[in-house]
């Protein structure tokens, strides 16, 4: 694989760009920032490396700053700021999640050193942070293949399957020779590369510390885990699972082995894992096109493939690929997941049965509580359509979870809606418990309230808004409406969606919580 340093975009926005810039600007201001833009990092290590002699290494940012000088490295920094992140350029949104994915994996791995007080935890941190960077340069060289990968992983296949199929090897194969060729690495200091067999993982996975302590690994497996090269290599896998789907088999089973290597009691490890991504998280503003690594915690899981799909109703699923704005390209026909279809005969499900159901928990799963949802708003009330707007980390964003009778302007995980540019559904997330009726004279006036593709998504019947409530603050907003061509919002209409919005919500809630909680259940299958 050909790369060229330089090729990569700048992912630091204005503010941060400019306070880089900043003649008054000092040396561990300048590092701080680029800790959020991995590439641009390493192209200031390369630079300094280049002032070395072969024998000695720049060990991680902060060092290569001391050796540049900061004027030198702000003129590395603007040559570098000729190619930005533009989320409608081909392949920098895939690259843009590679970054991230790599990112988090080196929060991970740095946090883990500075518990064992290792000196070099920033070094760890820059070593960690480049595993992957061989999917940085393949996402801008092949656009339409990595924008094909982002989109089958997010609706559940393996990412190294698609690597293996496309390219004859896992992506990461790469990632030591390219580093080498970019001038990141030295090729006769890099450790070995530890092998992560899934026989290997699933027998440290038995070993997790849940209940009572568990017994000491054998001789052959402590050796596999005391390889040095391998916790980078393993937080790495677990951040390319996470990105992918957080309470997913192959993440708990990550999971349980890093609890292993660590010595730490899952639940330890799991939370370690989710506050550290929330640190990773902050001050990462271009994560917004593709969705921060914590947001992604609140998404629901993919939904379950299906080899055929009901061509006469789309049913209700869970999110189902990384978010972006509504510009994002479109995924081909070929290429986009199926959604799982309601059966043609779905047995008639009126408004009280749901809400009883919700009342008693009858629901296991977040996908069958979606789908008799969707049967409910258009078997009782007569509405095609739905979408759940939810808060994530992001207080100032909502992001659409959920969708349902929309088609391609409105898609799970996709659609971002900025609140300042929503002013509707500002006043709704400032009042809990609220509701609004847009009634057909309305509709100019809320579509001038409404970004796109929500503004031209606001039928002409009119819509129900509902602010989902959970434990006293407003978490999101429920959207439904008659679809296009239906007839006006009757009041009818609107007094069953207040009706059920409550019970809904507690049961989303709740099948939420769930669905984290059985990411740490027993996992057996390959996570590599």
């Amino acid at each position: 694989m050909r790369a060229e340093a330089h090729a990569l975009p700048l992912l630091l926005d204005d503010a941060a760009l400019a306070a880089v810039l900043d003649p008054e600007t000092d040396g561990a201001a300048l590092a701080a920032h680029l800790h959020r833009d991995p590439p641009l990092g390493w192209r200031l290590i390369a630079a300094a490396q280049r002032l070395l002699r072969s024998a000695q290494r720049i060990e991680h940012v902060e060092h290569a700053i001391g050796l540049l000088g900061v004027s030198r490295a702000q003129a590395l920094i603007r040559q570098a700021a000729a190619r930005r992140l533009d989320p409608r350029a081909p392949g920098h949104l895939a690259f843009a999640e590679a970054v991230a994915t790599s990112l988090l994996a080196a929060h991970w791995a740095q946090a883990c050193a500075r518990q064992d007080r290792r000196a070099d935890h920033a070094s760890v941190y820059w070593r960690t942070a480049r595993c992957g960077c061989a999917q940085w340069f393949w996402a801008l060289a092949e656009p339409a293949r990595a924008q094909a990968w982002l989109e089958r992983t997010a609706a559940g296949e393996r990412g190294a399957w698609l690597e293996r199929r496309w390219l004859g090897a896992p992506l990461a194969t790469w990632d030591e020779a390219l580093a080498c060729q970019l001038g990141w690495e030295d090729p006769d200091l890099l450790p070995r590369a530890p092998s992560c067999h899934p026989g290997l993982l699933r027998r440290a996975a038995r070993l997790a510390w849940i209940e009572t302590h568990p017994p000491a690994p054998d001789a052959d497996l402590g050796r596999w885990l005391h390889q040095p090269a391998l916790a980078p290599r393993l937080w790495f896998l677990l951040a390319r699972e996470a990105m992918a789907d957080w309470h997913g088999p192959r993440t708990a089973l990550l999971l349980r082995v890093l609890a292993t290597l660590r010595g730490w009691r899952l639940d330890d490890t799991i939370a370690f894992a989710h506050r550290h991504a929330a640190e990773a998280s902050r001050g990462l503003t271009w994560a917004a096109w593709i969705g921060a690594p914590a947001a992604r915690l609140f998404w629901a899981r993919p939904p379950a493939r299906r080899l055929a799909v009901a061509p006469q109703e789309e049913a209700a699923t869970p999110a189902a690929a990384a978010p972006t704005e509504a510009t994002r390209p479109k995924p081909s026909s070929e290429l986009a997941p199926a959604a799982p279809a309601a059966p043609a005969t779905a047995p008639l499900l009126p408004l009280a049965d749901f809400v009883e159901a919700c009342q008693t928990r009858r629901f296991a799963t977040l996908a069958e509580f979606l789908q008799a949802f969707a049967l409910t708003l258009r078997q009782s009330l007569g509405l095609a359509r739905f979408a759940l707007l939810m808060r994530t980390t992001d207080p100032g964003r909502l992001v659409c979870i959920a969708a349902h009778g929309f088609g391609a302007a409105v898609q799970p995980r996709r659609l971002q809606v900025p609140l300042a540019q929503a002013p509707l559904l500002a006043r709704l997330m400032g009042q809990p418990g609220a509701f609004l009726r847009v009634a057909p004279a309305q509709v100019p006036t809320a579509r001038a309230q409404l970004p796109g593709p929500l503004d031209s998504e606001l039928p002409a019947g009119g819509v129900a808004l509902a602010t989902l409530t959970v434990r006293g603050r407003a978490a999101g907003v429920l959207w439904a409406d008659a679809g296009t061509w239906g007839q006006g919002l009757t009041d009818a209409q609107y007094q069953g969606i207040k009706q059920v919005t409550p019970h809904f919500a507690r049961e989303l809630t709740r099948l939420l919580v769930l669905q984290q909680r059985r990411a740490s259940q027993p996992a057996e299958g390959p996570a590599g």
